[in-house]
């Protein structure tokens, strides 16, 4: 299978934007990788694959939600 992620490369505010995509064979590495990216600042536009889209709303609501299980977890 084949997933990716397609973020916006170029964090300065005066650099040229590219999409970028990264491409993984498994979806919930994808997804991990996709809330680094987010964590490290960059704007993630979505994680795509057979059967599967995570657009930008859903992803922040999906990295918000690892972050907490993080904390909550014993």
């Amino acid at each position: 299978m084949r997933f990716t992620i397609e973020y916006l490369n170029g964090q300065d505010p005066g650099a040229q934007h590219l999409v970028t995509p990264i491409i993984f064979r498994d979806k919930e590495m994808a997804l991990e990788s996709a809330c680094v990216l987010l964590k490290a600042g960059f704007r993630v536009l979505k994680v795509a694959g057979p059967g599967f889209e995570m657009g930008q709303a859903a992803l922040a609501a999906y990295a918000r939600g690892r972050r907490i299980r993080a904390l909550t977890l014993p």
